[in-house]
């Protein structure tokens, strides 16, 4: 058996499809919703009377456009309902009410509604079709540079340690099935317990990986992988 002690397994280099934005920049995104309205309603009050509603709401909008650039779904909601509030409450007369009376404001205030959640629905879904894209070039290449790699040059726990790195499993090995059961090769810290993620390589082979829990789309991409290692 082949055992090669590494470091501890680095962040997942595989991107997610349909991930959602880091944590910190969807915090980013309803910080500057929070923020970004209520100091940009003060500065539009020492201009309210040079601007109409439409113009406010478009400024608005902008702020919706910019939250869901930098935080997504989260900080451009944020900065729709903040909008819709500050410009009813400031802009629209009867000042520091939520009463309407204009129907052109109403209509107005429900156009700014309806727009900046479309925008915030687009934003969202153009970050997901990203990622995907993403994925699907790191699984191609991935794929693409291990098979052409001849099998006479291919080390095992090579292919192991890709595997660990591309996953940010904690261990991986690859075992023939027993009984009784032999373990071939291992790289990682510790023992492949519990096994978080498996894959037939053929010829009564296995590879399994111990580590954070997988996504379902990780299945296919190991099994390439498994292939390759059963290849080595």
């Amino acid at each position: 058996m082949t055992t090669t002690p590494v470091g501890r397994a680095p962040d997942v280099v595989l991107p997610r499809t349909g991930m959602r934005l880091p944590a910190w920049r969807r915090w980013a995104g309803i910080g500057l919703a929070a923020v970004g309205a209520p100091v940009g309603t003060a500065v539009l009050l020492t201009a309210r009377d040079e601007l109409s509603l439409g113009s406010v709401l478009l400024l608005y909008l902008l702020l919706v456009v910019v939250a869901a650039a930098v935080g997504g779904l989260e900080g451009a909601a944020l900065a729709v309902v903040l909008g819709f509030l500050l410009a009813n409450w400031f802009f629209v007369p009867p000042f520091h009410t939520f009463a309407v009376e204009s129907r052109d404001a109403l209509v107005e205030l429900g156009v700014f509604v309806v727009v900046g959640g479309i925008v915030s629905l687009v934003v969202h879904l153009a970050a997901r079709e990203q990622a995907d894209a993403a994925r699907s070039r790191f699984e191609s290449q991935l794929l693409a540079r291990l098979s052409a790699e001849p099998a006479e040059r291919l080390r095992l726990v090579d292919v192991l340690e890709e595997v660990r790195r591309t996953f940010g499993m904690d261990a991986v090995e690859l075992v023939r099935l027993g009984p009784p059961e032999e373990t071939l090769a291992i790289v990682g810290i510790g023992d492949v317990r519990p096994v978080a993620l498996a894959a037939g390589a053929g010829d009564g082979l296995e590879l399994r990986a111990a580590g954070p829990a997988v996504f379902a789309e990780d299945r296919a991409l190991l099994a390439g992988l498994a292939g390759t290692a059963a290849r080595a």
